[in-house]
């Protein structure tokens, strides 16, 4: 089978299942953890419409190494302290577990918040030595980077396929903004994780600031 043209790699709960969705139904097949996922196995085909994928939206990507990939890498890339609120409310747990903890080994399972900061810090240092087709943040998603991957794959799709494709497509919970007011549980602050690791927490700072999430 011949590996999809493109991956969007970062951390669960950045939405990843969103953007997969949005650029399937914009006429792009984009799988959610088809190619590089928990099975660890290889499959060409969507998981929204079972077409045969162009490219793929994984959080396993990173983990399971994409060493020897020679498509585009994109990466997106969520605010940490919205990633790691997320994690805390609903802790990671297998098969993904195992996989995320490729990038991050010597981490304690126990330890959620512990290991949610170092999980979004392995996966932010790592996607910097492999994209090559640029970042951006989940709020950044509109019409003109659907627009963009599509003319950087080679797929050109026309406006009123992206107008329908946002019309038709759900935005994934863990993708709202920390004021949207399903969110009920409390975000943790810069305070909280440098209480609990505050050497961690100046490293993920200043990765964070490099995207402008300060």
């Amino acid at each position: 089978m011949p590996e999809p043209k493109f991956v969007i790699v970062g951390t669960g709960r950045s939405g990843s299942t969103y953007i997969s969705k949005l650029l399937t139904n914009a006429g792009i097949p984009c799988g959610g953890e088809s190619w590089w996922n928990p099975r660890m196995r290889r499959d060409d085909r969507g998981r929204w419409d079972h077409r045969p994928i162009v490219g793929d939206s994984s959080c396993c990507a990173l983990a399971q190494g994409l060493d020897g990939y020679e498509g585009m890498v994109f990466h997106q890339i969520r605010h940490p302290l919205d990633v790691i609120r997320s994690y805390i409310r609903s802790p990671v747990t297998e098969p993904h577990l195992s996989i995320f903890q490729k990038l991050i080994p010597d981490a304690d399972r126990t330890d959620v918040l512990g290991f949610a900061m170092r999980f979004w810090l392995a996966s932010a240092e790592t996607a910097e030595l492999y994209t090559n087709g640029g970042w951006w943040r989940p709020e950044q998603i509109g019409p003109d980077l659907i627009h963009q991957i599509a003319n950087l794959i080679d797929m050109p799709i026309g406006r009123n396929d992206v107008v329908r494709a946002f019309q038709n497509t759900r935005i994934n919970p863990y993708s709202y903004s920390q004021d949207d007011p399903q969110f009920t549980w409390e975000r943790p602050t810069w305070e909280r994780l440098a209480g609990h690791d505050a050497k961690l927490t100046e490293q993920i700072q200043e990765v964070a600031a490099r995207y402008g999430l300060n």
